[in-house]
Parts: C-alpha cells; sequence; structure tokens
C-alpha cells in the first residue's frame, strides 16, 4: 500500500501509456476518414461533456487561483490544440510507429526545462533510468520500423512529429507550474486545459479556412453514426481518462519522470503484438528490457 501511494504519480503515467498505446493505433484508422483538426475538434468536445457529468455528480466545482489559470490554459493551447493537431498531421503521414519513435524525445527535453524553469533537479538514478527507459522504447520502435519502406510525406511528417514532441514537452510544464501552485483536481484542471485546447483548435479551423481558396465543407457536421460511436468511446479513454491520469502523474511526481513513464506506449503494442501471435525479434525483446529496467529506476 505504502508503494502505490509514494508511486501514485508513476502508475498513473503508466496507466496512462497503455491507454494512448491503444488510442494511437485506433486514431491512426479513424484519422484515414476524418481531418486532424475535426479529428481533434471532436475529441475535445467528447471529453469535455465526460468531464461536465463527472463534476456534477462529484459536486466538485471549477476553483482555481488567479496564478494557477495562465499556466492551465497555455498547456492547453500549447498541447491540445497544438500538440495534438501536429500528432495527429504525423500519424496520416508516418504512421504511428515513426511518430511515436520521434515524440520519445518529449522526456528528454521535457526534464531539461523543468530543471531549468522549475528547480526540478532529478537525482543521478532518476537521469539514468530516463535516459535507458528512451532508449529502450526508441530501439523497440526503431527495431520494428527500419525493414519499412520511407512514405512520401516522410520528412514532413518527421516535422510534424518533432513540434508535438515540444508541445508536449511546453505544456507538461506548465501543468506542473500550476500543480506547484496550490492543490488542484486533475479533473478540473484537465478541464481547463481541454477548454482552451478546443478554443484554440477552432481559431485554427478558421484560420485554415481563411487561407483556403476554396470554402471546403466541415466534416464535424457528416459524420455518421458509426464515427461518432468509434470517436465517443476513444475520447473517453484517452482524452479522458487519460489526460486525467497525465494530470494526476504531474501532481505527484516530476515533469520528467512522467513524460518517460509516459513515454512506453510502444511497449505495450509490442506485448499486444505477441500475444496476437506476431513474429518479435530478440533484439526487441532486449530493447524492451532496457526499457523496463530504465522505468524500474524511477520507482525508487
Amino acid at each position: 500500500m505504502n508503494f502505490l501511494l509514494e508511486h501514485r504519480g508513476e502508475l498513473a503515467a503508466l496507466t496512462a501509456a497503455g491507454i494512448w498505446a491503444v488510442s494511437s493505433t485506433l486514431y491512426g484508422q479513424i484519422g484515414k476518414q476524418v481531418t486532424p483538426l475535426t479529428l481533434n475538434l471532436t475529441k475535445g468536445l467528447l471529453a469535455i461533456g465526460y468531464l461536465i457529468i463527472t463534476m456534477l455528480l462529484t459536486g466538485e466545482r471549477l476553483t482555481i487561483a488567479p496564478a494557477q489559470w495562465w499556466p492551465l490554459l497555455l498547456s492547453g493551447l500549447i498541447g491540445i490544440a497544438w500538440g495534438d493537431t501536429c500528432f495527429f498531421l504525423a500519424l496520416n503521414s508516418i504512421g504511428a510507429r515513426l511518430t511515436l519513435l520521434i515524440n520519445i524525445l518529449s522526456p528528454v527535453i521535457t526534464a531539461v526545462m523543468a530543471s531549468l524553469y522549475l528547480g526540478e533537479n532529478l537525482a543521478f538514478i532518476n537521469c539514468l533510468g530516463i535516459a535507458l527507459a528512451v532508449a529502450g522504447v526508441a530501439g523497440v520502435i526503431f527495431d520494428r520500423t527500419q525493414a519499412d519502406q520511407l512514405p512520401k510525406n516522410y520528412w514532413q511528417g518527421v516535422l510534424w512529429a518533432a513540434l508535438s514532441a515540444l508541445a508536449n514537452s511546453i505544456a507538461s510544464i506548465c501543468s506542473r507550474q500550476a500543480m506547484l501552485s496550490g492543490d488542484l483536481s486533475p479533473t478540473v484542471t484537465t478541464l481547463v486545459r481541454l477548454l482552451a485546447g478546443t478554443v484554440g483548435i477552432l481559431l485554427l479551423m478558421l484560420w485554415s479556412k481563411s487561407g483556403s481558396k476554396q470554402p471546403t465543407k466541415s466534416s464535424f457536421l457528416f459524420l455518421d453514426r458509426k464515427m461518432w460511436l468509434k470517436l465517443a468511446v476513444v475520447a473517453f479513454f484517452s482524452t479522458y481518462l487519460g489526460i486525467n491520469l497525465q494530470q494526476a502523474a504531474l501532481k505527484y511526481t516530476a515533469a520528467g519522470i512522467v513524460q518517460t513513464v509516459g513515454s512506453t506506449s510502444p511497449l505495450f503494442v509490442l506485448a499486444y503484438d505477441w500475444w496476437q501471435g506476431a513474429k518479435i525479434s530478440w533484439r526487441s525483446i532486449l530493447w524492451a528490457v532496457v526499457a523496463i529496467g530504465g522505468m524500474s529506476l524511477l520507482f525508487r
């Protein structure tokens, strides 16, 4: 019990990673029929609905100190409006594995930024754990991707994935700053971030339409019932539960550790592929062991 309480932040981030592992694959499939901005907006609106229902049932209020508003709003604008849209664009361009490979830069960027701006200087054993976990996850993804033919929009996709990684790091630092300023509920912080992110997405949609020579229909209003059902389920797990867990993790542990543990989604994908009967190379298994070993150091 003491272990669970002491490492509740890390465990929340690990649970979120498992949820995002499944979600990334599903979002890749949905993204073939729905534009990135429409997908991002729809999942955000659905998750906001889930959060409002949760707060009504629990009686929780939107109580936030003035100093905590701006980092949360900034976190939502950068992490959700910018970061998630870039992530979906990368998924459409280079696929889930390459996108996740490039996003593994996020823990390192976050740890450096947390040290510079929040004064979170991690112990040597934590830094070693981050390095091993990042190397292990990168090795798993690279080993399972290197034989694939590079897509046509490879470099464009790499750019989108890199921007997504940077946005996620900045958003995590902003959320962590708000958490350090006072006691906040993960549900409340998630709602504020999603509201800010949704407004940002709407602005991006208006900007993209204004720059278009020909008016285009928004597929938001033309989604069929089956697609709405898929989005409702995925948004519940990936956005409502996933971001709630991420915010809970940022409340209880350092931002660099949260980003590292949260970036282990490919390990869950690897385990799922093995369970489905896929052949896993010894190199992928070795890299997975390295990543797990690195994560074990983060729980010390």
